[in-house]
């Protein structure tokens, strides 16, 4: 889309100054959507204690994008991605427990985020989470989803193996 910016200075104090004049028209081409996820892509759940589980997923990869206006150089725009699991009630609903952020950091090289941890669960209780994305600093900024979900279950302390002594 082609916008036109103004700006206008504020103080601490609630006074403003004057409107600026318009910018020049500025085209952005910040895609909306990235798709979904490759296909036979999906969300593997690993406990690691029986309170916190490890999620891991498939690099998700956006479309490149125009990086400046009137540049003919791409880009693919950096992601973030948001882990949501959800408790599963006796009554067939779910209740939301808790939400991981992962961003991409740009100075490993690794690109988008493929792993989240997430503690502080229940024991022996069910869960279900999916996978979030949305374009970091750029476009609309919602959340959408990966197409990657998974329901898994605890350890409870019978599943955890038994130490052994050692004569």
């Amino acid at each position: 889309g082609t916008y036109v910016f103004c700006m206008q200075l504020s103080a601490d104090c609630g006074r403003r100054s004057q409107w600026s004049d318009e910018s020049a028209p500025v085209q952005f081409d910040a895609p909306v959507a990235f798709g979904q996820a490759p296909a036979g892509a999906q969300l593997v759940v690993q406990a690691a204690t029986l309170t916190s589980v490890t999620f891991t997923w498939p690099k998700l990869v956006p479309p490149a994008v125009v990086s400046q206006p009137g540049s003919r150089r791409t880009a693919r725009p950096a992601l973030e991605c948001r882990i949501d699991v959800c408790r599963c009630l006796a009554d067939s609903t779910v209740e939301l427990q808790t939400s991981a952020l992962v961003e991409q950091d740009d100075k490993d090289g690794r690109g988008a985020p493929t792993e989240a941890s997430v503690f502080n669960l229940l024991p022996a209780t069910e869960y279900m989470a999916e996978l979030s994305a949305r374009f970091q600093r750029l476009g609309t900024r919602r959340w959408q989803s990966a197409g990657l979900t998974s329901s898994f279950v605890t350890p409870s302390e019978q599943d955890l193996p038994k130490p052994r002594r050692v004569r």
